[in-house]
């Protein structure tokens, strides 16, 4: 008797409606996923963005929002196979980019989800990849206004060279405004590793 109690229990706690639980977090491993790129580390990058690929998809998206959808899953597919650090910074740009495409197709104001650094130029890096979360033209346009101005410490030989370098491709991207900042993000995010290297 007792074990036919707990079946009917069991079936009719199946059988009751469930609540919605409205919306849900989706994608909340893209700030660690920043940070590991940030770290040149590959093993902890693959797996997060093995996680980021399973995130809750948004519920009722636009056909523009299923799109940029798929290809963040595409974005975190690349994360997942990275053999050179630049690739990191690439597939992270491309991520932040499907994210901002989703956020503008849906109409949604999205504040970002990585955190700021004390470092000047830190600060600009993440406004634009912050820029591409969000989607909107006129933040992508301040954010590459922004890059232009980036300061970097005097820390000798190393630092001015991989500077210079850093400087210098970005001035060689092309294209449309977003496009070039994803390029810029992926250029910035993969270069990380080069200058402060791997704790």
């Amino acid at each position: 008797m007792r074990a036919l109690s707990s079946l009917v229990l069991i079936a009719t706690a199946c059988s009751c409606p469930r609540p919605d639980p409205g919306p849900q977090p989706h994608y909340a491993e893209f700030g660690p996923l920043t940070h590991a790129v940030v770290q040149g580390d590959r093993a902890t990058i693959a797996e997060l963005a093995r996680r980021l690929d399973g995130g809750d998809p948004v519920r009722n998206v636009t056909a523009s929002g299923h799109q940029a959808e798929l290809d963040l899953h595409s974005a975190a597919g690349f994360l997942m196979v990275i053999l050179h650090d630049s690739e990191a910074g690439e597939g992270l740009a491309a991520v932040a980019r499907s994210c901002g495409g989703c956020h503008q197709a849906e109409g949604v104001r999205y504040g970002g989800s990585s955190s700021g650094s004390t470092q000047q130029h830190g600060r600009r890096f993440d406004q634009a990849l912050h820029a591409l979360e969000q989607g909107e033209p006129a933040g992508i346009e301040a954010a590459l206004a922004g890059l232009e101005a980036v300061s970097f410490p005097e820390a000798g030989a190393p630092v001015a060279v991989g500077a210079q370098g850093l400087r210098t491709a970005l001035l060689e991207l092309e294209g449309a405004p977003a496009d070039r900042l994803e390029g810029a993000v992926g250029v910035v995010y993969g270069a990380c590793v080069g200058c402060h290297g791997r704790e």
